[in-house]
């Protein structure tokens, strides 16, 4: 398993100040410019929240990011990204837990004889081989877990493939890996080539709604827009199966793809709700401790004007707060609980994934 020494400075640009992901490593924008701007007031309301703490961690592991959960059987599976590890400052490009879906908090996992976790998704002999020539953090693949959706009784994960290299914030996009992982495991098996590849958008935020996957991700222009693309559940695998938002109906040219919105974070999450009878849409504010969410009637929008659903912990002075996302299989009473998590950023080389609940006026 390929490990890299990381120096103070370079946590820091990738864990502590990336606020999404763009060709080159652009970085976005502060504010979310709603695609197409809403003529009515949002009726989303938060009544009441409560931060119920953070994500466990073995105590081999310093600090870790990311969040993104699926429920399979009884069981919670956590995914993380860059995994920093006590010993020497090493890294696993991603890493993953498992919990009971009523104590997601108290994470457990399978560790080696050193007590480390194992890497959840598996680079290919290639990968492997350039990241033990370089042996840099900053010229390095990186497989990081996006979203997971339930697939034949498994969990599919959507990873972006990186290329990081020399530079602030300077990640080249690669591609859309796809993976496996069975229930009660932390260890996946990963689907042969990509299912995008650059200069096609980042599709990585997946969601299902009436057997049919949406997947969302940022097409590398200026601000990042992102588009939608959606497929069968029963083909989400065949990239050829996918069609994509024209902004008036669905095509099979990947090019004709609209955005549905910009300035969005790489940590997205859009889900149904079934309380507030609409797609509800949930994401850090970057640079900023603020939770925002917006809703809208169809997967494509249009979007209400974002809110914000709760501030976070304030991080420590050169940190922000980032990856703000919903964990839909952790809703209560039809969606009128949902729970939301977040990176805090407690020091150079320390912070927690909070989860936080929010009801719903």
């Amino acid at each position: 398993m390929v490990q890299h020494l990381w120096s103070r400075r370079d946590f820091i640009k990738k864990a502590f100040l990336i606020t999404g992901l763009a060709s080159g490593g652009i970085l976005l924008s502060q504010t979310l410019h709603v695609f197409p701007p809403l003529t009515h007031a949002s009726a989303l309301q938060v009544a009441s929240t409560k931060d119920l703490g953070a994500v466990g961690k073995p105590s081999s592991v310093l600090v870790r990011d990311g969040g993104a959960t699926v429920r399979l059987g009884n069981q919670l599976l956590w995914t993380f990204g860059d995994t920093l590890l006590r010993d020497n400052h090493t890294i696993l490009s991603n890493t993953a837990a498992l919990a009971d879906i009523h104590h997601p908090l108290v994470t457990h996992e399978p560790l080696d004889a050193r007590g480390l976790p194992y890497q959840l998704i598996p680079f290919t002999p290639e990968e492997q081989a350039y990241n033990e020539l370089t042996g840099k953090p900053d010229d390095r693949i990186a497989i990081w877990p996006t979203s997971i959706i339930n697939y034949q009784d498994q969990g599919l994960i959507f990873s972006y493939k990186l290329h990081i290299k020399p530079g602030f914030l300077n990640y080249e996009f690669l591609g859309i890996v796809l993976a496996l992982v069975r229930s009660g495991e932390t260890q996946a098996t990963r689907l042969p080539g990509l299912l995008f590849s650059n200069p096609e958008p980042g599709f990585a935020n997946a969601m299902v709604y009436q057997e049919m996957v949406y997947v969302y991700g940022g097409n590398h222009a200026a601000n990042n827009p992102y588009v939608v693309a959606r497929v069968p559940l029963d083909q989400v695998t065949n990239r050829r199966a996918y069609t994509f938002w024209d902004g008036k109906t669905w095509s099979s040219d990947v090019s004709n793809a609209q955005p549905v919105f910009t300035g969005i974070p790489g940590a997205v999450t859009i889900s149904y709700n079934d309380y507030l009878g609409r797609f509800l849409v949930t994401y850090s504010q970057p640079f900023s401790t603020n939770i925002l969410m917006c809703t809208g009637p169809e997967p494509v929008g249009s979007w209400s004007e974002p809110i914000v659903a709760f501030r976070g912990l304030s991080p420590f002075s050169n940190g922000y707060n980032y990856a703000g996302i919903e964990h839909p299989e952790l809703a209560r009473y039809e969606g009128r609980t949902v729970y939301v998590s977040y990176f805090n950023a407690t020091g150079p080389f320390s912070g927690d994934l909070h989860l936080v609940e929010v009801n719903f006026v």
